[in-house]
């Protein structure tokens, strides 16, 4: 494939570029400087929407926490899922779009003293 030649999806869209994806790049690079110490997430920046990127929080429910407070999500829009077990909130972040999903590894979190602050509510 020849430099700057557009790709093209299989559903007739066309397949974005890297420099696509410089918004959400932008607010990635402003996440690590003003969040140096929070704990490294999986970072999914979808090839079918430049607008923004997800942040899996695999660790524990509480770091997933640490990264709602971070981003000043509240509280009332967190989402649950029970297939896989997982705590879900949106927010927008240096105008990209922020998908957080923090994964429960141990069932009983759901229910015990270290539930998130955000399911408590």
């Amino acid at each position: 494939m020849q430099q700057g030649t557009p790709r093209i999806q299989k559903a007739g869209r066309r397949e974005l570029t890297l420099g696509d994806q410089q918004l959400p790049a932008a607010a990635l690079v402003a996440l690590t400087e003003m969040f140096p110490n929070l704990p490294r997430p999986h970072i999914v920046l979808p090839n079918f929407d430049a607008s923004g990127f997800e942040l899996h929080i695999h660790s524990s429910l509480e770091d997933w926490e640490r990264w709602r407070e971070a981003l000043q999500v509240p509280s009332s829009t967190v989402q649950r899922n029970d297939s896989p077990p997982r705590l879900i909130a949106q927010t927008t972040f240096r105008g990209a779009s922020v998908r957080l999903v923090g994964y429960e590894s141990d069932p009983a979190q759901a229910t015990d003293a270290r539930t998130p602050k955000a399911m408590a509510a």
